[in-house]
């Protein structure tokens, strides 16, 4: 064991690496010819690459332990003539960035757990440059090669793109968060897409394929959207972009919470029928949310017990332009009793009365924002009481 050990040792030596215990620490020489290993399955640590005697090129790999580490490169020293082009490892080696000396750049986050660090020199100058790195936690690409769901929060996830690049064209990545009996808040840093070809979708659900739409963000924003509450145990993220250009892209993070107790707010985009003899339904339950977010498209059912009607009190009902709640008689979509937009029934009528006991609400919002809506519901039982409400 002792001899394997040396020997590990003496190839790191001879490859030019030198390695502290645990990896914690990887300071490497530029040396051409093979791909050295910089930083290797580790959740922590730093490392610094500089240049040989000679001018030459080389590739270094850094790897973290998890596909949720990321890395910080920071350009300690540059010069004109190095070129540091930075490639995904696991993506038939992709161009994430490219840092020259005129490019500005000093510092980055890249947001993949497996890079190459290739630099080449065409300077016949003495090298005076130097890249160092740090390994991040909880930071990582919608576009890593991920087949797994991630099960862990406060973990920051963002576009292909490093934190000072931009994002690529023509991608079509997607993430998986599961919190089994928990809902998922997620948090928005950043937006900046460039157009309505670039989107960000986020299902409730545990593909792109099922659950509610709660959200599709395609195009510029100028600020970072609100909150979004996920219900199912679920969240699936689908980054898609276009041909016309790109932008900064998106940065977003989530953390798990505790299902709510009995009687507070549900949202139409919840999971699950709603059967409690009363309560209150917005379209997004998220904290501190003032507006609904936009490219939603969700159902859900409140279910009474049989021979009893469902009456809704709205509170507040104000929807943007192309913005609807369907209603829909009974558990499915085949019955539409009213679709309603605007500001209809708090300027029109306050109440709405289902001749079932039953109703199905789909919710559709545009690309445009409101304030969206707040209703009671209740199960009326006395058919004299409802004649009477009803023409009130």
């Amino acid at each position: 064991m002792m001899l394997e050990l040396h020997a590990h040792l003496l190839v790191l030596l001879v490859c030019g690496l030198v390695s502290h215990t645990y990896a914690l620490r990887s300071d490497v020489i530029c040396t051409p010819g093979t791909i050295q290993a910089g930083h290797v399955g580790s959740t922590s640590g730093s490392g610094i690459l500089t240049p040989s005697a000679a001018n030459k090129n080389c590739q270094v790999v850094l790897t973290g332990a998890s596909l949720q580490n990321g890395f910080k490169i920071t350009l300690d020293k540059w010069q004109s003539g190095v070129t540091l082009y930075i490639l995904d490892n696991g993506n038939n080696q992709k161009n994430i960035q490219t840092i020259t000396s005129s490019s500005g750049i000093t510092s980055l986050d890249v947001p993949y757990n497996s890079i190459v660090l290739q630099v080449v020199v065409s300077t016949s100058d003495i090298q005076d440059w130097q890249i160092s790195w740090q390994v991040l936690g909880n930071y990582m690409s919608v576009c890593s090669a991920n087949t797994n769901k991630i099960m862990s929060d406060n973990v920051k996830l963002t576009d292909e793109s490093t934190s000072e690049g931009r994002y690529i064209t023509y991608q079509d990545c997607n993430q998986v968060v599961e919190a089994t009996g928990k809902d998922i808040l997620i948090s928005f840093n950043r937006m900046n897409l460039a157009d309505s070809s670039d989107c960000l979708t986020i299902y409730d659900g545990s593909s792109g394929s099922t659950g509610n739409k709660l959200a599709s963000f395609c195009g510029s924003t100028s600020s970072a959207p609100e909150p979004i509450l996920s219900h199912s145990g679920y969240a699936s993220f689908v980054w898609k972009t276009g041909s016309s250009g790109t932008s900064t892209g998106f940065e977003l993070s989530w953390q798990f919470r505790s299902k709510p107790q009995a009687g507070a707010d549900v949202s139409v985009c919840g999971a699950g029928i709603v059967t409690g003899n009363t309560g209150t339904m917005v379209e997004q339950t998220a904290p501190g949310r003032n507006m609904y977010p936009p490219g939603s498209v969700c159902s859900r059912t409140i279910r009474g017990p049989a021979g009893s009607l469902v009456k809704l009190d709205f509170s507040m009902f104000s929807l943007a332009f192309a913005t609807s709640l369907r209603l829909y008689e009974g558990t499915t979509t085949d019955v539409l009793l009213d679709t309603l937009t605007g500001s209809s029934p708090a300027s029109t009528r306050q109440s709405e009365l289902i001749p079932s006991n039953a109703v199905t609400m789909r919710w559709i919002s545009s690309s445009s924002v409101d304030t969206g809506f707040s209703l009671k519901w209740s199960f009326v039982t006395d058919t004299v009481s409802v004649c009477n409400e009803a023409s009130a």
